[in-house]
């Protein structure tokens, strides 16, 4: 795609936002547990997509307590006060792309919880839920990959007290959480990916521009 159709294509998109988000909310505790959920529910101009996604959220979210739970009860004799968060943060992007970033974080014993991530590019005015390969070419991915890689490498061989990744990091993006907030893609490993607890899930951001001849257009009908 060349830059004149990528430029159409972007302005085009960016006037076709049209699902909205709302938030569904509870809080629930017991004797051992307590969890506190707010997960989106979308409404699109194409009710197979808005109906398909909210369904995944709610399996999603039903088997995630469903889960804690089924843990907590068979940990009552250790008397551990179990604990479940489900958030979201929602994004824009100017090439037709609503990002939702679901993040559970789920604590059932030990020295430490865990926190998960799960991205979902949806086409802002259908909702469809979009993969990354249909939004990005495979070389784009690449190139994203590699990019990160040399930053990787770079902290490696700076300063002791401020490497925050693993000796023997190696990038596989396909293990990532991608989205795009603006006028960025963002890239965000899990834990233990990449580097220790203690260096969180890794963040990388780019510009749209820089990687604008590996994006595909985006249907928006």
């Amino acid at each position: 795609m060349n830059l004149k159709k990528v430029l159409i294509f972007l302005l085009i998109s960016s006037n076709l936002m049209a699902i909205s988000i709302r938030s569904i909310e509870f809080k629930k505790s017991g004797e051992n547990y307590l969890y506190e959920v707010d997960v989106p529910n979308i409404k699109s101009d194409d009710i197979k997509y808005q109906n398909s996604f909210n369904k995944e959220i709610e399996n999603l979210k039903n088997k995630t307590i469903q889960d804690v739970l089924k843990i907590t009860k068979e940990n009552e004799e250790f008397n551990i006060q179990s604990q479940l968060v489900m958030k979201y943060e929602d994004y824009k992007s100017e090439i037709g792309i609503t990002s939702i970033i679901l993040e559970t974080y789920e604590y059932t014993g030990g020295a430490h919880g865990m926190t998960n991530l799960k991205v979902f590019n949806l086409n802002s005015k259908s909702g469809e839920d979009i993969k990354i390969e249909k939004i990005m070419k495979l070389e784009g991915l690449k190139y994203l990959q590699e990019q990160i890689q040399k930053e990787i490498q770079e902290n490696l061989i700076g300063p002791l007290e401020e490497r925050i990744y693993f000796p023997d990091a190696k990038v596989d993006i396909r293990n990532a959480n991608i989205y795009f907030d603006g006028e960025f893609v963002v890239i965000i490993f899990n834990l233990y990916d990449i580097a220790p607890y203690s260096s969180g899930m890794p963040t990388f951001k780019y510009s749209l521009e820089s990687v604008k001849q590996y994006l595909i257009a985006i249907e928006n009908s």
